[in-house]
């Protein structure tokens, strides 16, 4: 029998938007630890150097980099990395005229029969529905990340003072803890 895998869903829309939700993310991962131990700590493969760049500002996020903090965290991959599995000799089929929601890569000789109805299955020939596998990533112990929504005007007032969210955070929490509000 063949499974059926998720790969990836929603990729986008549960990844940092901007170059400052990046750096939040960024910022929380490494919080209190040398380059090195973050590495360590998220599973960082590209180089101290270009992690060391992006830190002190002279360079901004790679693809690349952006994939290590999205597996650190346990995000999911982006289509285009998600299909980088497939022979690049693969057919391609489109059904239908609207943007594509589905994209279904079959690693089988044997006949099958799909139905896509907001989710995949798989049948055999002879009927027999496939089993399915709930996750296909091989997926890290998610580390806690916590990330403030804030209106444009909170955002532009930020960064008017130049300060990182993690400041405005423990600014608003020693503020709170010492009762002046």
């Amino acid at each position: 029998m063949t499974p059926v895998t998720l790969v990836t869903s929603q990729s986008v829309a549960r990844s940092p938007q901007t170059d400052a939700e990046w750096r939040a993310l960024f910022d929380e991962l490494k919080a209190g630890l040398s380059l090195g131990d973050f590495q360590r700590k998220c599973g960082i493969g590209l180089s101290r150097a270009t992690w060391n760049k992006y830190e002190r500002g002279i360079m901004g996020l790679s693809d690349d980099m952006k994939a290590e903090l999205r597996r650190a965290v346990g995000l999911p991959v982006p289509v285009l990395e998600a299909v980088t599995i497939a022979d690049p000799d693969a057919a391609v089929y489109r059904v239908g005229t609207e943007t594509p929601h589905t994209v279904i890569m079959v690693g089988t000789l044997t006949p099958v029969e799909l139905r896509i109805n907001g989710t995949v299955t798989a049948m055999q020939a002879d009927g027999h529905k496939m089993p399915a596998v709930p996750i296909g990533m091989a997926r890290r112990a998610r580390m806690p990340v916590v990330r403030p929504v804030a209106s444009k005007a909170q955002e532009t007032r930020r960064e008017r003072l130049q300060r990182s969210w993690r400041d405005v955070i423990e600014a608003g929490l020693k503020t709170l803890e010492g009762g002046t509000i």
